[in-house]
């Protein structure tokens, strides 16, 4: 018995100490070009009223298919935007390539408090791994934008669909608001 519940216990760090995408075990994939043209045209492309967003899977990466990073490329609408959302797994960093200019924003994990600044044609921002964040066009041209995460897959949730996948009593509760009240203003939310 004692045997056992020491194997248990020493195999259980092994399996949570995962924190990053694996190390790559190649420095790059020969049979690739070490050039990515036009690489958006396989793209997985998604279309909502702010704009549109083509982000490219590490299976059309590549000669970086294994390096760690994605990347994503965005065309926001003026007046548009990315709506409020997490990457749990990959810090994001973002140029404005043209149009604009282009609000962007996280809320500080510390102390809660929004970061916001105003982006320029050719300026970056990195927006910290796992803190809700958004991009807001507030120019008049479209906004164009590449996007690099630090990991092959950061994954995607978008805060206000999150927030309304939790029981309605939970939501109405933390808005202190009534649970008819909550499910109006589910019922009235663009979709995503």
């Amino acid at each position: 018995m004692m045997v056992v519940m020491m194997a248990a216990l020493l195999s259980y760090p092994s399996s949570i100490v995962r924190c990053a995408d694996p190390d790559p075990l190649q420095d790059f994939d020969v049979a690739s070009s070490l050039v990515l043209r036009n690489i958006f045209a396989n793209a997985t492309v998604s279309k909502s009223d702010g704009g549109v967003r083509a982000i490219v899977e590490p299976k059309h990466l590549g000669v970086q298919s294994h390096q760690g990073v994605s990347i994503a490329r965005y065309l926001i609408e003026p007046c548009g935007m990315d709506p409020p959302h997490t990457h749990p797994r990959a810090t994001e960093l973002i140029t404005l390539l043209a149009g604009g200019p282009l609000l962007v924003g996280f809320v500080d994990s510390s102390i809660g408090q929004l970061r916001s600044s105003f982006l320029q044609a050719n300026d970056v921002a990195m927006l910290p791994r796992g803190l809700m964040h958004f991009m807001q066009n507030i120019g008049n041209t479209t906004a164009s934008i590449f996007s690099v995460f630090n990991s092959q897959n950061p994954g995607l949730l978008v805060s206000s669909v999150g927030l309304f996948r939790l029981p309605i009593e939970v939501v109405a509760g933390a808005m202190n608001q009534s649970p008819k009240v909550v499910k109006h203003i589910n019922k009235t939310m663009l979709p995503i």
